[in-house]
């Protein structure tokens, strides 16, 4: 199973809303995320991940980009959504108070 790249910002406040998921498109990985939309909505009290779908970002599987298709993705997306339960204390600390995990 190809490891994956998960970006996390966790609540800030009071009582956690319902956890956002952030799925980019062609050309980038999570980090496209992680300037403005990561933090304004962790400062809101949503729980904010971006995953880097396999070959994207920091995930593995970039050399074999050209045979991946959307069942792929969509099974990508289907693990990072899970990852947060997943991975509980693999996370480890990353810049700007995010923490980067990767999905096994």
């Amino acid at each position: 199973m190809i490891g994956l790249e998960v970006l996390a910002y966790p609540a800030r406040g009071t009582a956690p809303r319902t956890p956002v998921l952030f799925v980019h498109g062609a050309y980038v990985g999570a980090w496209c995320w992680e300037e403005h939309f990561l933090p304004w909505f962790a400062a809101r009290g949503f729980p904010a991940y971006a995953v880097s779908l396999r070959g994207h970002g920091r995930s593995a599987g970039r050399e074999d980009l050209h045979r991946y298709g959307l069942a792929d993705y969509a099974e990508d997306v289907a693990r990072a959504a899970a990852a947060p339960r997943a991975t509980g204390g693999a996370r480890r600390p990353f810049d700007g108070g995010a923490r980067r995990a990767e999905v096994p």
